[in-house]
């Protein structure tokens, strides 16, 4: 089975969360990954009310926000997770900002 997984980074931007977990939710056959990057806004309780959704939705917390961290690297850490704990077969990588559209 084709699995497709989304990984989002996300640092305070729980207010866009919600609209883009809003339009992957009405898709079927979607994983989310959230790799939250020490997020200190209510991104955990957007994500919490998307757990009975129905979305295939994964949490990753990265710890309180100690300066810098390359976003390549935690964006690596999801698609890692996707492709060997998912099984992905198809894979992408977004922000909050971008919004999947009907087609």
């Amino acid at each position: 089975m084709n699995k497709t997984a989304i990984i989002i980074g996300t640092y305070n931007r729980g207010h866009l969360l919600r609209r883009s977990l809003t339009a992957y939710a009405k898709h079927e056959g979607l994983s989310v990954v959230i790799i939250d990057d020490g997020s200190d806004d209510n991104t955990l309780d957007i994500v919490k009310e998307f757990e009975s959704s129905g979305l295939d939705l994964h949490y990753n917390y990265l710890g309180d926000k100690q300066g810098y961290r390359d976003s390549a690297s935690f964006l690596n850490k999801g698609i890692s997770f996707a492709l060997y704990e998912l099984n992905a077969s198809h894979v992408f990588v977004t922000h909050p900002e971008i919004i999947v559209g009907a087609t």
